[in-house]
């Protein structure tokens, strides 16, 4: 499911964030906190790709 995503950033994201309510949901919280992290790269390495400033992050690198 994933790799279909892979072309679609918005759906990804959406992707993540549901994936995220859904651990939630069932008290996983380790792993929407695992979703909420890769949203929160995605959306940095997507920034990084718009604007070349020195306090963004620069990309999901940032988040290792």
């Amino acid at each position: 499911i994933a790799k279909g995503y892979q072309t679609s950033p918005d759906l990804r994201l959406t992707w993540l964030q549901n994936m995220a309510g859904k651990h939630s949901e069932r008290n996983n919280h380790a792993e929407a906190a695992q979703c909420l992290v890769h949203s929160a790269a995605l959306v940095a390495e997507y920034l990084s790709m718009l604007e070349d400033r020195k306090y963004l992050p620069v990309g999901c690198v940032t988040f290792q």
